[in-house]
Order: C-alpha cells, then sequence, then structure tokens
C-alpha cells in the first residue's frame, strides 16, 4: 500500500488534501506518513456497510435509516445531536 502512494509522489504528486477510503486496514497511518497534510475520512458507505453486517437482519432498516439521518446531517452539531440520540435509544453501544 505504500509503494502505491509512494509511486504517485514519485510521479509528481507533491500534495494530496484529501483521501476518501474504504478503510483498509492501515490505510490511514501510510498516507499520514506520505503526505501527512492529507485529510483523511472512512468511505460513508463502507461504514454503513460495517455497521449493518453486525446489526440482527430485522433491525436493519430501521438501522440504516437512524444512520442515513446522521451521515445527512446538515452540520456538525446536527450530526452530533442525531447520533446521540441514536445511541441514547439503546441501538447502539458505544466502546468504552
Amino acid at each position: 500500500m505504500a509503494g502505491n502512494f509512494g509511486d504517485i509522489r514519485e510521479r509528481g504528486v507533491k500534495q494530496i488534501h484529501f483521501i476518501v477510503s474504504d478503510g483498509l486496514s492501515g490505510m490511514k497511518n501510510v498516507i499520514t506518513e506520505i503526505y501527512p497534510h492529507a485529510k483523511y475520512q472512512p468511505c460513508v458507505v463502507h461504514v454503513m456497510r460495517n455497521i449493518l453486517a453486525k446489526v440482527r437482519v430485522q433491525h436493519r432498516n430501521i438501522i440504516a435509516t437512524e444512520i442515513k439521518e446522521v451521515f445527512h446531517a446538515k452540520d456538525k452539531q446536527e450530526a452530533e445531536q442525531l447520533f446521540m440520540k441514536f445511541t441514547q435509544n439503546g441501538k447502539i453501544s458505544i466502546p468504552t
């Protein structure tokens, strides 16, 4: 993986501002090593799939709907409020 980003740098890409990926293990570390100023975000589609894979089939539709509300929030404050509401409803537990 580091080789791919190293190759990109060798071909003349001096700076990457933003990278979205599927959350492949180690991706964020490699990106920050080669492009330390790049912002990293996991792909929301992959995040959603990973969450729903851990949910019972009969609950997936409601959970998916509520998670989408968080992802589609108009700003960070609204997203945080929706996420807190979601977790307080007992539908998800946050590891401590």
